[in-house]
């Protein structure tokens, strides 16, 4: 128990937990970022767009991260691209994580609902509004228990950079290991320290999951009011009684014949809309409280 505390606490072991997570968010924001655009390309309507994203995501998806980085640590230096092993490792996990990402996010785009989608064009919103103010709030529900999920896999997926060199939490407890071959204490040691690193992870994606949940946001919302102080009821006054004149009031909206079209479908055709102020006895004015 002492050398498992020993090795767990011990630097060398956390600086190697550092350089992973170093791999996991730049592997994670790059594959986010630019899964996004692939994943908007998948979805096109045009074949000669989505066909090749839907290739590129298809192969990468296919084969194993571990081949795809032995061979762009191969591959790279025969074109006069030299790149130090923590970049070629930060490169190779980034492009794998473009196609799983892009494949989630193009999930939650699907699962927004389609009738809001529409409303917003007949709203008159942009692509670019539409995305923003209706889809992405709404997929991001879907998209954040599996991207956790992802998330948790890329930063045990770190561990295979040590195939070229890379310093990281696992090479440094093989190296332990190789020179006083305490395997049980380095090695579940380290295993802790993924551990610690994942429950990281995974309590980000609960914080994230409750603040974009509708229902939770409701509810906070709704004690939020129930802890304003209550209103100091103000004296009811008898208003005199009402009546619409239609000869002495004003027009305030009028409208006549209004044509609205979504694509080449009417929404609305021949609309008229009359409204005149309201009056009292026959006198227009605002009606005052105290």
């Amino acid at each position: 128990m002492d050398d498992f505390l020993k090795y767990l606490t011990l630097p060398y072991l956390w600086q190697g937990a550092v350089i992973a997570l170093e791999l996991l968010v730049g592997a994670l924001a790059g594959g986010v970022i630019i899964g996004f655009f692939l994943a908007l390309a998948s979805t096109s309507r045009h074949w000669i767009i989505r066909f090749p994203v839907q290739v590129y995501i298809y192969i990468l998806r296919g084969t194993p991260v571990l081949l795809q980085l032995i061979l762009l640590y191969n591959v790279l230096p025969q074109f006069g691209l030299r790149f130090s092993p923590f970049l070629s490792a930060l490169l190779a996990l980034m492009i794998n994580e473009t196609a799983f990402c892009a494949e989630i996010i193009r999930g939650g785009i699907l699962a927004t609902d389609r009738n809001q989608r529409t409303a917003a064009q007949a709203f008159g919103y942009s692509r670019t509004k539409e995305m923003i103010h209706v889809v992405i709030p709404q997929a991001l529900r879907a998209i954040l228990p599996t991207m956790g999920n992802e998330a948790v896999g890329l930063l045990k997926s770190t561990s295979l950079a040590s195939v070229v060199g890379v310093n990281e939490l696992t090479m440094r407890g093989q190296t332990i290991v190789s020179q006083n071959f305490l395997f049980i204490p380095v090695l579940v040691a380290s295993g802790g320290i993924y551990m610690i690193l994942s429950s990281l992870l995974a309590g980000g994606q609960w914080w994230l999951e409750r603040h974009y949940n509708l229902e939770d946001r409701a509810r906070r919302a709704r004690l939020r009011l129930e802890r304003l102080p209550m209103p100091v009821e103000a004296d009811v006054v008898a208003l005199p009684k009402q009546r619409w004149d239609t000869n002495k009031a004003a027009t305030v909206l009028e409208i006549d014949n209004l044509c609205v079209e979504y694509g080449s479908k009417p929404v609305l055709k021949d609309l008229s809309l009359h409204i005149r102020q309201w009056r009292s006895g026959g006198a227009a004015g605002p009606l005052r409280f105290r």
